[in-house]
């Protein structure tokens, strides 16, 4: 049985088909989970996912490399380290920055639609992108 955390449960999670891709709470990195979960607290706003894990064959068919934070792979232990959090306005966006990088994320990718955060320590640390659409 997962882990329970204070703000997420499985169900935000297997209501983030908005890319299609059906995701679980237990395909994510625990560590990740409560991260995001602190950054919740703080924030005192709710995040709604709308992304967490896409499969590798996922990834290939969108013309990806399939090197993305979001990968699941249970066969070979790879669990989801990233999320993406649909936030409807840019003061939303500015409050849950304030509290992913308070809760110690340091990749984080800022788009019109919300956040990419992920804590992948296998990228590059202490990047902050602009993905546009």
């Amino acid at each position: 049985m997962p882990k329970k955390y204070k703000y997420f449960s499985e169900n935000d999670f297997a209501k983030s088909k908005i890319i299609l891709v059906p995701c679980s709470i237990k395909d994510m990195r625990p560590s990740t989970l409560e991260r995001l979960d602190e950054a919740r607290e703080y924030a005192g706003i709710p995040f709604k996912v709308t992304c967490g894990a896409r499969s590798l064959e996922h990834e290939l068919s969108k013309g990806r490399d399939g090197t993305t934070s979001h990968l699941v792979d249970h066969d070979k232990e790879i669990l989801c380290k990233a999320v993406d959090l649909k936030l409807s306005n840019s003061s939303k966006r500015m409050i849950a920055l304030r509290a992913l990088l308070r809760a110690g994320f340091s990749r984080i990718g800022v788009y019109s639609w919300g956040l990419h955060v992920d804590d992948d320590e296998n990228k590059p640390q202490n990047v902050m992108w602009y993905g546009g659409y």
